[in-house]
């Protein structure tokens, strides 16, 4: 099975509303990564609900108009806590452990509802990517809270549902230098972090 991530085009993180959509530069790169991935055959695209996922998703469907889409708030950016960062005092353990439990599901959902020949489409945020990378590595995800995933870069990963290749990791390649920027994370409740 190859597995194709992709985060999400860059948010209007100045929209202080818990839900912000794509901005200008988002929508740019969001264009380029689904031309870029305009010649990839996906069997499935799964995608976060939250409205700068489904505006990336909208540029990426013009290209695979017959593949299956499954829309899931299971692949939600989760807390940066479960990922190694500083604990903030209002995310709790059991918070961490929910976010935790709604990436395993849906990841083993996607190996045990897709045959091993699959190619994969996610369209996720910066720390489920990070927490995955480190699934695949087999190491404790409190390494990655360091990695920075931008937005709109590709990480492709091979799987025959027991062992993992990391082909690719976080590449922009799509991207011109003035195309991307650092920018903030949200959390759930669209909180910078």
């Amino acid at each position: 099975m190859e597995l194709f991530l992709i985060r999400h085009g860059e948010f209007n993180y100045k929209d202080i509303k818990a839900d912000p959509g794509l901005s200008k530069r988002g929508r740019l790169q969001s264009k380029l990564i689904a031309k870029r991935l305009s010649k990839e055959r996906f069997d499935k695209i799964y995608s976060s609900d939250l409205q700068r996922n489904i505006e990336t998703l909208e540029y990426i469907k013009k290209y695979h108009k017959k593949t299956p889409i499954i829309i899931t708030p299971q692949l939600r950016e989760v807390c940066r806590e479960l990922n190694g960062a500083k604990k903030r005092p209002r995310i709790t353990y059991e918070r961490i452990k929910a976010d935790k439990k709604n990436i395993e599901y849906v990841y083993n959902r996607i190996l045990k509802d897709n045959r091993l020949n699959s190619k994969i489409l996610l369209i996720v945020h910066g720390n489920v990517i990070n927490y995955l990378l480190a699934k695949f590595l087999g190491v404790n995800s409190k390494k990655f809270w360091k990695i920075m995933i931008w937005p709109t870069s590709l990480t492709q990963v091979e799987t025959n549902k027991k062992e993992y290749i990391i082909k690719l990791i976080g590449n922009t390649s799509h991207l011109k230098d003035e195309q991307f920027s650092m920018q903030p994370h949200l959390d759930f409740d669209g909180n910078h972090v």
